[in-house]
């Protein structure tokens, strides 16, 4: 029920700003990783602006305890339990600030700012500021930062968004990236992909497709979950893929009852066999009927029989499951594909079929 974004309004010349800030609920260590905690955004009346990313593990820590992150500095006696933090952010020309903006992502990091100082003196800026830290990689595993992604205008074929981003896997490299090449190698498809749920948000309107790959608690957050829905709800398709069957999220908010009729606990790793149940489902055309795939052999367990009909399953460590199948559901197409982890899976001929049949199925109308 907080405001993601505030505007506080400066009007001072100044030089810098304090933040009493630093602290954030499921702020590292919390969340083990350099996500963008907030975003400020310092407006001069000349017209210039300057962006600051101040990050989770770095500025941010969580709330809950003292915790020695470099980018802000613990202050003693201010809170009787937990931490409270200073965050100094300098401007890069000094001058008029009249107005200074705070946004949260949006990404299961929540950062709390309780005061703002404007430093007004001269005094140059020190060498190495909050303000100057490193922007957040986009090739880093982890990654949650918005990436700008957007269409060919005008509309040039089916509008597949790629979203994922979390744990355990390097989401950019393979979802994000390699999963955009093999979609546009295969004609026909246009793909924007981006591991911030606020993005996606703000493309999903305008897709035809999502392919939703994510663990990460941002997914998690009714905003993002009620986009989904919406999309789902206009009749468009729906591809999850490897993490995203995962039981990632509280039952209570339904996506895994409508998007993955069931869920995964554990996997083993290796290689495997997939063998296909229905080769005349769209979805499986020019499969191989059983094929070789070193993978995470995801355990998938069926909670909603009569709305999963298998496709294919995977035979691992003397155990069958399903692999991939359609989930169904009165408005939309679902596919769910538990295949993916690293390159041995994306490489694979047979995963990057299943892959484009299943994105072309779903959004076929």
């Amino acid at each position: 029920t907080y405001p993601q974004r505030v505007e506080v309004p400066v009007e001072m010349e100044a030089s810098r700003l304090y933040l009493l800030s630093g602290i954030a609920g499921w702020g590292y260590p919390a969340i083990d990783d350099q996500r963008p905690a907030m975003k400020a955004t310092l407006e001069f009346a000349d017209g210039r602006k300057e962006e600051i990313f101040l990050l989770n593990g770095i500025t941010f820590g969580d709330y809950i305890k003292e915790t020695d992150v470099p980018g802000s500095k613990l202050l003693k006696g201010v809170v009787k339990r937990g931490q409270m933090r200073m965050i100094r952010i300098d401007a890069k020309k000094p001058g008029k600030v009249t107005k200074l903006v705070l946004e949260s992502l949006d990404n299961g990091v929540t950062p709390v700012v309780a005061a703002v100082t404007a430093d007004l003196s001269k005094e140059p800026a020190a060498v190495e500021t909050t303000s100057e830290l490193k922007a957040p990689d986009p090739n880093d595993p982890k990654t949650t930062a918005p990436t700008g992604a957007k269409w060919a205008e005008p509309k040039t074929g089916l509008r597949v968004l790629l979203a994922g981003a979390g744990s355990s896997h390097d989401f950019p490299r393979f979802f994000l990236k390699e999963d955009s090449e093999i979609l546009k190698a295969a004609g026909g498809i246009d793909v924007a992909a981006t591991p911030n749920a606020e993005e996606a948000i703000q493309l999903i309107g305008l897709a035809d497709v999502i392919v939703f790959s994510g663990n990460d608690p941002q997914y998690g957050m009714p905003k993002f979950q009620r986009a989904l829905n919406a999309f789902a709800d206009a009749g468009r398709g729906v591809v999850i893929l490897h993490a995203g069957t995962w039981y990632n999220y509280p039952a209570q908010i339904g996506y895994n009852q409508r998007f993955v009729g069931g869920g995964t606990r554990s996997h083993g790793k290796g290689d495997f066999d997939v063998a296909v149940v229905n080769k005349d489902h769209p979805v499986m055309k020019g499969v191989a009927p059983k094929f070789t795939i070193f993978d995470e052999s995801y355990r998938f367990e069926v909670a909603d029989a009569p709305n999963v009909e298998v496709l294919a399953e995977n035979i691992a460590e003397g155990k069958t499951h399903p692999s991939v199948w359609v989930k169904k559901d009165p408005k939309a197409k679902i596919v769910g594909i538990t295949l993916g982890h690293d390159e041995r899976a994306h490489g694979n001929p047979d995963f990057r079929k299943l892959l484009v049949n299943a994105v072309k199925w779903v959004g076929a109308k």
